[in-house]
């Protein structure tokens, strides 16, 4: 254990989740205490939760007290405002908490220039959060590799030999892991010279559709072809899910790519920055089961 961190509190808003479960994962391994936060009180691998409520603040100061930094995912949540007022009420509570750092994963790429209601939404969210809390650390992911883990993305893999996704195939995108989102944060907390700055976090190399199949098929011993899935047809697949407008929100991320097909391209400053060191995709498809 590193003697910087012995006895270090990070506090980790929706514990149970895949992004902060590997968040969680990160700190441990650096010899943080974790204190997982979650909407109700259960038992998990780092003790009982400490039961907050993103949306409204409550409890969320109290599960805070005492801790070194606090992780915070903004949830896709695409209720108009809900989540400007969860990073509102997160920032205020870390504040009130007396939270050194506040990192919040603001959930994606913002567009700076859109006026999406997606990218206008992050934007207010992000300017809430800075607002209430000048500890914050702002952390803007790109596009997850595990989302590629899903049971019907591997489905396609194996009966199909196709790599289903909606970004255009002429698209470079600098997919990232859970495991580096995780170094991500880990860093961000770590680092006094992040504190009120904002990170652009991507993997090492900026991939086309062709290369993430190529990297695909060589573990999984088939040929794998890269299938662009036409965006009224994903929205129209996550609205059904989880309700409108959330799928054409999501879908919003991936319809820039057309006319910016390296907007998610991001460069290595914030892995310089942050002294992290990316996980190829190579690395990702090898340590994964694909069946």
């Amino acid at each position: 254990m590193d003697q910087q961190t012995q006895g270090k509190i990070v506090a980790v808003t929706s514990i149970e989740g895949a992004q902060q479960g590997a968040v969680a994962r990160a700190f441990r391994d650096a010899g943080w205490r974790v204190r997982p936060v979650a909407r109700s009180a259960r038992q998990t691998a780092y003790g009982a939760t400490h039961p907050a409520q993103l949306e409204t603040g409550e409890g969320l100061a109290a599960a805070f007290q005492g801790a070194d930094a606090a992780i915070v995912a903004l949830p896709q949540d695409h209720r108009p405002g809900v989540m400007t007022r969860i990073a509102d009420a997160a920032a205020r509570a870390a504040r009130d908490a007396g939270v050194v750092r506040l990192v919040l994963n603001i959930g994606g790429p913002i567009a700076e220039r859109s006026g999406d209601p997606l990218a206008t939404e992050l934007r207010a969210a992000r300017s809430a959060a800075r607002t209430a809390f000048e500890g914050v650390v702002i952390v803007q992911p790109t596009v997850y590799m595990d989302n590629l883990l899903a049971p019907w993305s591997r489905e396609a893999l194996n009966t199909l030999g196709v790599l289903a996704y909606p970004a255009p195939a002429e698209a470079r995108i600098a997919w990232v892991s859970h495991r580096t989102l995780g170094e991500f944060a880990l860093a961000a907390a770590s680092h006094a010279a992040a504190v009120g700055r904002e990170f652009r976090i991507g993997g090492p190399r900026a991939l086309r559709g062709e290369d993430v199949a190529a990297a695909l098929s060589a573990q999984i011993g088939k040929p794998i072809a890269y299938q662009a899935t036409p965006l009224d047809a994903f929205a129209a697949g996550l609205n059904a899910q989880f309700g409108a407008p959330a799928g054409d929100r999501i879908a919003s991320i991936y319809a820039r790519l057309v006319d910016e097909p390296d907007a998610l391209a991001v460069g290595d400053a914030a892995a310089r920055a942050l002294g992290v060191a990316p996980e190829d995709i190579a690395d990702f498809v090898r340590r994964n089961d694909w069946r």
